[in-house]
């Protein structure tokens, strides 16, 4: 059980939340251009990522996956097929001392650990009560908001049953907080000119 002052809660079954991490998730990308010839792929491994697609959308895809499934609902299965979500949003987390060497520059160090640079997340430490996997991250997870990527649900659900990765979820307000602050960043405005005086 989730105390207050918990910033995280071990994952279980059921739907993906909104602030999920998950690790070792694995996305297949076609190589540029093949899909016209032969189609070739990548995989990229994601070692930790976290879910930014909503609550609600989540809940409601999972359960009309569970529909279809199971045969119910089968006289109205568009309902079920029009709550499906194509794809899970997610945005890759990197341990903080990686992050941090990735940055290497403290002055952008010292904001992006208060949470004061636009760009980038920090997620404390995952203590192993609090992950699914008793294993923890105790250096704490770091976001780039530059760094998004999406997953075909479907193949998500696979992963998890599959690879048991589902880690731990971030709890109310933080998962919130994280995906205002992703939203953010992604509605900025590109002005033609600074506002500051040349």
């Amino acid at each position: 059980m989730a105390e207050a002052n918990d910033f995280y809660v071990a994952s279980r079954t059921g739907p993906l939340r909104q602030g999920e991490i998950l690790s070792d998730l694995k996305q297949i990308v076609p190589i540029a251009g093949s899909v016209f010839h032969e189609l070739r792929v990548d995989i990229i491994e994601h070692p930790f990522a976290v879910v930014l697609s909503q609550d609600c959308d989540l809940e409601q895809d999972f359960y009309a996956r569970e529909g279809l499934k199971n045969q119910k609902q089968i006289e109205r299965p568009e309902i079920n097929e029009r709550r499906k979500l194509s794809s899970v949003l997610f945005c890759d987390a990197t341990p903080t001392d990686e992050l941090r060497n990735r940055i290497n520059d403290a002055r952008v160090w010292k904001t992006v650990l208060q949470n004061m640079n636009e760009r980038y997340q920090f997620l404390r430490e995952i203590k192993p009560g609090q992950d699914a996997s008793e294993k923890g991250v105790p250096s704490g997870l770091g976001l780039d908001f530059k760094r998004y990527f999406s997953i075909p649900t479907e193949e998500v659900y696979a992963q998890a049953e599959q690879l048991k990765n589902r880690r731990g979820i971030l709890q109310t307000p933080y998962a919130e907080h994280l995906n205002v602050r992703f939203h953010f960043y992604q509605m900025r405005i590109a002005l033609p000119k600074a506002h500051h005086a040349d």
